[in-house]
């Protein structure tokens, strides 16, 4: 099984350029989720666990000038685009950037004011562990804000028609990511993080939707969905793959391609002692 870091560090620049876009929307509504904590701090410290290309921190850098972020992320390419990100945005400065994951978070007990994870405690190997160790970090009276998965399987026809034609034609089989274990509904979300010694725990079930051309989804699933069954093939057989893909899906409607998950966003509170 490949460990996440290493796995993120070897399709950094993939996930940044297919799958980031789809998934960023909604990690971007945590920052409403926790502004009226932070619209009412000064010099406030903020962690984002798992901050992956560094969306979510640099956003908040420069929707509040006075806070400060430190991502925590276990791969080293993921982290190296988010520096530049932050370069780039002009909140460099303000940004600081650690190896660690969210069992094990390297910053010393209540270090920050708020919390945000978007997508990634669905990875963990113990998830309450995470949450124990996210609580830690927070000050008394901060707040945690995190989205991930739903558990729930939604049909999605150019992905199965697609899946069809990698068995048809016999295409290669990869060695496989990592395991998931996303949240199985609201009410268990609410409680794992209660059982984690969080209070003020809010859980809402949302949909995310992102609306996929036929070539911008093709390019999804030879550079991210379906990367282990295209990287073993050479540039010709690709090509062939992508006609024959294409050819399959000539006769869906647009709308097919707005593809729709369920996930959870979570927001609670470590007491104040």
């Amino acid at each position: 099984m490949t460990s996440v870091g290493s796995a993120y560090d070897e399709a950094a620049e993939r996930y940044r350029d297919h799958w980031g876009p789809v998934i960023a929307p909604t990690a971007l509504r945590l920052l409403d989720r926790i502004a009226p904590l932070v619209d009412r701090l000064t010099d406030a410290q903020l962690a984002d666990v798992g901050t992956g290309t560094g969306i979510l921190a640099v956003t908040a850098l420069q929707r509040w000038p006075t806070l400060h972020a430190t991502g925590i992320d276990p791969s080293s390419g993921m982290r190296a685009l988010a520096h530049h990100h932050a370069d780039a945005a002009g909140v460099a400065d303000r940004l600081s950037l650690l190896a660690g994951d969210a069992q094990s978070i390297p910053l010393p007990d209540a270090a920050v004011d708020v919390a945000v994870s978007s997508f990634v405690l669905q990875l963990v190997p113990d998830r309450a562990a995470a949450l124990r160790e996210i609580r830690r970090i927070l000050r008394p009276g901060g707040w945690l804000a995190v989205v991930t998965w739903l558990d729930e399987t939604r049909e999605f026809d150019p992905l199965h028609r697609f899946d069809d034609l990698a068995d048809e034609w016999d295409l290669p089989e990869g060695e496989g990511g990592y395991d998931t274990e996303p949240f199985a509904s609201v009410v268990s979300a609410e409680q794992e993080l209660r059982d984690a010694g969080f209070t003020d725990v809010e859980a809402e079930a949302q949909t995310l939707e992102h609306a996929f051309t036929p070539a911008g989804y093709l390019a999804l699933l030879e550079n991210w969905e379906r990367d282990d069954v295209f990287d073993p093939l050479d540039e010709a057989e690709r090509a062939e793959v992508r006609e024959e893909t294409m050819r399959r899906w000539s006769d869906l409607r647009e709308e097919a391609f707005i593809w729709r998950a369920a996930v959870v966003s979570v927001i609670a509170k470590k007491a104040a002692r």
